[in-house]
């Protein structure tokens, strides 16, 4: 790509921070991590549709060449190019719509069996999201409700300060086998508060489990929430352990998670069906971990009997017979050796001719 940057460039800080934050995030998830979806850096880089410095776009356009000729026709490359190396442009409308038809045209690649039997609903209507909270706070449970939330990249201003970054909330009730997709972006810091008191009013009559703290959700140290994020052993005496992942802690009970989707763009109209899959399968892989931690005899009917690793299904009960029952036992199996008697008797008196 060296070829393509001109020689009298400016380096980084051509770039605006928005620019220079998705390079970032492109780097950490495309060379480093490999795990990202097509789809997901589309939607990053159309987050800043042109005004790309074209030696920045160049750069950018490098990073994430390889893995999208793999899976893109030459004319949507082409637009891609087109958008990073704007030459400080906004690129024409047919450019940016072959762009947006590259992302829709991508095949779904997540499919979770754990979700096959759960109801997904996806709202952005408070009211629709009150109702569902209040059905499953009243409901008698062994289990909490299961929550996570994922994050915009870019949340804008509202008076001088910065607005917060939740975009959605996952909530899983295991019983009732629903979640809801909450879409709560763009967010103020009003909405929040409420979304917080709601929340608070249900963990008082049924608590909820997260991954991390959810401190935008959360106050720290609420004892109605359960942090199921545990942490790796130190290495130093007197310090913590690094935190563990959720991908991590997953896979310690059987269970993989694509993390894919993580850096996609989760405040546009419409969530694609991967997004769906990733956001509510992070609120539902909680009680499988929850069930590891504390473990409930219940779970095995609730599950159909899903294995987890260091569970053993506990043994049935079984309960002595009383005397009554063992007295009901014995003169049944008396009643069936006379009636066994007598149809041996039948059969010889018809052998030897005495019937008829």
């Amino acid at each position: 790509m060296a070829d393509r940057i001109p020689k009298n460039c400016c380096e980084n800080y051509c770039a605006t921070g928005g620019q220079e934050k998705i390079r970032k995030m492109l780097i950490k998830f495309v060379e480093v991590r490999n795990e990202i979806s097509i789809a997901s850096i589309l939607e990053l880089i159309l987050l800043m549709p042109g005004n790309w410095p074209p030696c920045y776009g160049a750069k950018v356009f490098g990073i994430v060449e390889q893995t999208l000729s793999q899976n893109l026709d030459e004319f949507q490359m082409e637009a891609i190019k087109e958008v990073l190396c704007s030459n400080d442009h906004t690129p024409e409308y047919d450019v940016l719509v072959t762009f947006d038809d590259a992302i829709v045209s991508q095949p779904n690649q997540l499919h979770y069996k754990q979700l096959e039997k759960f109801k997904i609903t996806i709202t952005e209507n408070m009211r629709k999201a009150k109702r569902f909270l209040k059905t499953v706070s009243q409901k008698k449970s062994s289990f909490p409700l299961y929550i996570d939330t994922e994050n915009v990249h870019f949340s804008g201003w509202t008076n001088s300060e910065p607005n917060p970054k939740l975009a959605l909330i996952t909530i899983c009730d295991i019983d009732l086998h629903e979640i809801l997709i909450w879409r709560v972006a763009p967010l103020t810091h009003s909405n929040l508060e409420d979304i917080k008191k709601l929340l608070a009013r249900v963990a008082k009559k049924r608590k909820f489990a997260t991954f991390d703290e959810e401190k935008e959700l959360f106050d720290v140290g609420n004892p109605n929430i359960i942090n199921l994020q545990q942490r790796y052993p130190s290495t130093k005496e007197g310090e913590e352990g690094l935190k563990k992942s959720l991908k991590a802690q997953a896979r310690e009970i059987g269970i993989t998670l694509r993390k894919t989707e993580t850096v996609s763009n989760w405040a546009q109209q419409f969530l694609r069906p991967d997004q769906v899959q990733y956001a509510a399968m992070d609120a539902r892989v909680l009680h499988f971990l929850y069930v590891n931690q504390y473990g409930n005899k219940n779970c095995w009917l609730i599950e159909n009997k899903i294995k987890y690793v260091d569970f053993v299904e506990p043994p049935p009960i079984v309960t002595p017979p009383s005397k009554n029952s063992i007295k009901k036992a014995e003169k049944k199996e008396r009643e069936m050796k006379r009636q066994e008697l007598e149809r041996r008797r039948e059969i010889q008196g018809y052998i030897g001719g005495t019937f008829g």
